[in-house]
């Protein structure tokens, strides 16, 4: 029997292949480099997608800038705070907050005197320990008195009236006794701070003395 032998007409498949892979990547090629350019992102639209809103929710404002700042704060509650004069946990908590509320000052009337800085914030944390005793009290307010008008006076900003405003209080008398010397301290410190003179319901009036009556001649 006679063998036929089969030979293998026409183009090999590897090169169809190749071809194909050329012709598609080419394609391909020329399809992605006609695209439209991708937008570039602005601040502003950043901004816009940072934070999105819920559907339906309300969007939020911004926060408002705070108005004032630690002199404002203190101006305030000397306007319109008294020392209670019970000598207990009350009179200790609004010295404690008075004298925070001193350092602020300080903070920002005279932020190189980091020592009364922390020299008042320490004796606020004292007043509000349960154990500190009552007789330290006055003690401590003094002290603290003395530091803030030390600080201010070294800054140019007080001329040395609440150092002797300080002077006046008795570290071993209650400070409920001491009640308008302390008032007067802080109204005097708040004057100063806002460049006003003091107000007529804050001054201490002297007590009226009466003049002997003029002898009548006979």
């Amino acid at each position: 029997m006679a063998e036929i032998d089969f030979k293998r007409r026409g183009t090999p498949l590897w090169l169809v292949l190749l071809i194909l892979l050329v012709v598609g990547g080419g394609a391909a090629y020329f399809l992605l480099d006609r695209r439209p350019p991708a937008p570039v992102a602005t601040a502003a639209d950043s901004a816009a997608t940072a934070a999105p809103t819920t559907p339906g929710a309300p969007a939020t404002a911004a926060a408002p800038t705070t108005t004032g700042g630690p002199t404002a704060a203190f101006v305030r509650f000397a306007d319109t705070r008294r020392l209670p004069t019970d000598d207990g946990a009350t009179q200790r908590a609004y010295l404690g907050e008075a004298l925070r509320l001193m350092s602020g000052v300080l903070q920002e009337k005279a932020p190189a005197k980091g020592v009364q800085i922390n020299l008042l914030q320490a004796i606020a944390d004292t007043l509000a320990m349960t154990e500190t005793k009552a007789e330290r009290v006055p003690d401590l307010v003094q002290l603290g008195f003395f530091a803030y008008a030390y600080a201010l006076k070294d800054s140019k900003v007080d001329d040395g009236r609440l150092t002797t405003a300080a002077g006046q209080l008795q570290p071993n008398v209650s400070l409920g006794k001491q009640a308008q010397q302390v008032n007067g301290y802080l109204r005097l410190s708040r004057d100063i701070l806002t460049g006003t003179t003091p107000k007529a319901a804050d001054t201490v009036r002297a007590p009226r003395t009466s003049a002997p009556a003029a002898k009548s001649s006979t």
